[in-house]
């Protein structure tokens, strides 16, 4: 039995919407951030350096387990400001690889650039209201 509201069609329609466009609102950066941060491979220097600030302050760890309860974007764990930083010590841990450091950086100020524009650009159904 359908709960009371939801017994005709267009109620259900509507309710399934809804969800659907919370569930890709909530999806959209979540799966973006399990890319970056599970990415195969070896972890690259400025990721490394992301994670080990993270494991250091307490505040941050407890933002990360915020994200992976979805009450807070990635976004307020990974910032720019943490991401500068992680970059610094990065290349003050490996100074030789510092060109390979800036294009690490440039990529993900590339795929984010490209991330938020694929998420404004999607199918009006899509987006919230």
């Amino acid at each position: 039995m359908l709960p009371a509201g939801l017994a005709d069609k267009s109620a259900v329609d509507e309710a399934t919407k809804r969800w659907w466009r919370w569930r890709d609102r909530d999806a959209y950066a979540m799966h973006w951030f399990a890319t970056d941060i599970g990415a195969p491979g070896p972890s690259t220097p400025v990721l490394t350096e992301v994670l080990r600030g993270i494991a250091d302050d307490a505040h941050a760890r407890h933002t990360l387990m915020r994200v992976l309860n979805h009450e807070v974007a990635p976004k307020h764990l990974v910032t720019p400001r943490r991401l500068a930083i992680a970059a610094g010590r990065a290349v003050r841990r490996r100074p030789r690889h510092i060109a390979s450091t800036g294009r690490e950086v440039a990529a993900a100020v590339r795929n984010e650039i490209h991330r938020r524009r694929s998420a404004r650009a999607r199918p009006a159904e899509m987006n919230v209201r």
